[in-house]
């Protein structure tokens, strides 16, 4: 009996067990969320140091004795419009493009994605291959990438299989040389998905536009005798707000949980900057309560991070903070309360909307009882008004909702 299939599946398995730790979008442990993985990086959500997002365009590199008629690979001439290696991709049309026309050699689709592997993509890394057995440099398709890689159960290898399998993993890489198996957004990747029953995941740089989508993963239960109804998907897009392009990330949990991460950086696992819209937000279900986490363009009483938690009860906990910048290892660089001036910078009130806890940055504290902004003044001798940033004073609202698997 051939027990390759089932060998991959182990591995590979195995591997995203571990990768789990190497996030595009991760969700905060304070979220408490349920299990899963996304994108890029294929996330844990119950750990907020893991984090996990991503396109498609083109024009067409020249080159191959095609249909299109062209000239020798790496001459230079352009060969007329076909791609190297052979194959026009549709009457010249960029490999990998909407409009390739070309041979299907894989599709992989789920929820929004139909990603597909045609024969002039395949044409494209293999006549790259050959200009560097020449000694002579690759070319870049328009949209990034120069080769092919997938997964044969035991390794990444560059190319693609003859035998008409669907790899469990596919990538176009941004070079020559075959990228490391990841399930977190790396620099070496321009496109990957990973298509195995117990967990998918998609990645696509290729076209930074508004709208467009970026990634998108699912994670079915993964104790489906126990827990047959938990799982968890999101979608990434790239979302124009506030001037800037963002990698907006909205996921389900099987909880009825919302989560939405806002990324920035070279990587997309760098929190964003907002005077109203968080870069992490939990949503309950229907709306009943949320966590959410904002770094202010405008910092505001010498602080530019805020933390605000309200569970649904009426209660919640209000955190002034300072975000020092990503860490070497990718985590947020979250530093001591900053001073507020006159007010606390952490307050927790009761489900009656008192306050049961103040302090500052100082840690001079008011706890175990009920207190109001007079009680504040006349124990630290300042000036508060009893104001402090509230959840209407924020875009609380998803951006859009995810196309479920």
């Amino acid at each position: 009996m051939d027990r390759t299939p089932r060998r991959q599946k182990r591995i590979i398995l195995a591997t995203i067990g571990a990768a789990l730790a190497v996030p595009l979008i991760a969700v905060p442990a304070s979220a408490s969320l349920d299990g899963g993985g996304f994108f890029i990086h294929a996330q844990n959500i119950e750990e907020s140091k893991f984090k996990a997002t991503a396109g498609l365009k083109g024009t067409n590199p020249g080159g191959g004795g095609g249909s299109g008629g062209g000239t020798t690979p790496g001459d230079g001439t352009g060969g007329g419009g076909t791609t190297p290696g052979g194959g026009t991709g549709g009457d010249g049309a960029v490999p990998g493009s909407p409009e390739d026309s070309s041979k299907v050699l894989a599709s992989y689709q789920r929820g929004p994605v139909d990603f597909k592997i045609t024969q002039a993509m395949i044409d494209f890394s293999k006549a790259n291959e050959a200009l560097v057995a020449e000694g002579k440099a690759p070319r870049t398709s328009p949209d990034g990438w120069q080769s092919i890689a997938y997964f044969d159960g035991a390794a990444m290898r560059t190319g693609f299989p003859d035998d008409g399998s669907k790899p469990l993993v596919t990538v176009l890489a941004k070079s020559m040389a075959t990228p490391v198996l990841s399930f977190g957004l790396t620099d070496a990747i321009q496109a990957q998905v990973v298509d195995d029953p117990s967990y998918f995941s998609y990645i696509d740089l290729r076209s930074p536009e508004s709208g467009k989508l970026l990634g998108y993963s699912y994670s079915p239960s993964y104790d489906p005798i126990n827990e047959p109804d938990r799982y968890f998907y999101g979608e990434t897009r790239w979302i124009s707000e506030e001037g800037d392009l963002r990698a907006i990330t909205v996921a389900r949990q099987s909880d009825g949980r919302t989560t939405v991460d806002r990324l920035g950086g070279p990587l997309l696992n760098e929190p964003v900057s907002s005077d109203t819209k968080p870069y992490r937000l939990s949503l309950n279900k229907e709306g009943s309560g949320f966590i959410f986490e904002l770094n202010l363009k405008t910092p505001r009483y010498g602080a530019n991070n805020i933390y605000l938690n309200m569970p649904g009860d009426g209660s919640g906990q209000f955190m002034y903070r300072n975000y020092t910048g990503m860490t070497s290892d990718g985590q947020m660089g979250l530093g001591s309360f900053e001073s507020t001036g006159q007010g606390p910078t952490r307050l927790m009130w009761d489900s009656e909307g008192r306050f049961v806890q103040l302090s500052d940055e100082n840690g001079f504290s008011l706890y175990n009882g009920v207190f109001t902004a007079s009680d504040w003044n006349e124990l630290t001798g300042k000036s508060w008004d009893g104001s402090y940033l509230k959840a209407s004073d924020f875009d609380l609202k998803p951006p859009f909702t995810p196309v479920a698997p």
